[in-house]
């Protein structure tokens, strides 16, 4: 089982989310701004007492009531288990216990997509883009 151990931000949590292709190094500035004044928390992810990876999370209220957001997730693999399988009933545990109505992320990774949506997870949003 992985565990999620509250961290304060680091050159390793900056390098973990490095790999997220959607983020550039200006979110990795604000992410890391956030987090030290405290508007957003750290998370270590660790497997049998190594680091494996990075989450950050916040709550958010939207019409007075509280979300949780997933911000930025990144994980090196784990040989026979799934990273998002293994915390996400947890994490959800966690976010309702907070308070919260619903749990939020955002990825460009189709596979996430259809984990999730395994799960019960709805398309709550479409982003729509035009480069110039």
């Amino acid at each position: 089982m992985i565990e999620m151990v509250g961290a304060h931000w680091s050159s390793d949590i900056a390098a973990d989310l490095r790999t997220i292709a959607m983020h550039s190094e200006s979110d990795l500035i604000a992410f890391r701004d956030q987090v030290i004044c405290g508007e957003m928390d750290a998370l270590e992810l660790q497997f049998a007492g190594d680091r494996i990876g990075s989450m950050i999370w916040s709550i958010t209220n939207e019409q007075k009531v509280p979300v949780m957001v997933i911000n930025a997730l990144a994980a090196r693999p784990v040989p026979g288990l799934c990273v998002v399988t293994d915390i996400h009933g947890r994490f959800v545990e966690f976010a309702k216990a907070s308070g919260c109505s619903a749990l939020r992320c955002w990825t460009k990774r189709a596979g996430l997509v259809r984990k999730l949506e395994k799960k019960q997870w709805a398309r709550a949003a479409f982003v729509l883009e035009l480069e110039f």
